[in-house]
């Protein structure tokens, strides 16, 4: 779902992909610190997925 939606420019779709990191950055943090670190993601998505990792 991530990598699929990852280049729309809808920001709700942004936020979404965002909280899906977080989410499960809270289950398996160093999964979610290498997804970020190795994919392009907007800047949206990447500052609400690092949010708590």
């Amino acid at each position: 779902m991530i990598l699929t939606n990852r280049d729309d420019d809808d920001s709700f779709i942004q936020k979404a992909i965002g909280w899906a990191l977080r989410d499960y950055g809270k289950v398996n943090s160093e999964w979610g610190r290498a997804f970020v670190a190795n994919n392009v993601l907007s800047s949206l998505a990447r500052r609400e997925g690092c949010k708590y990792l």
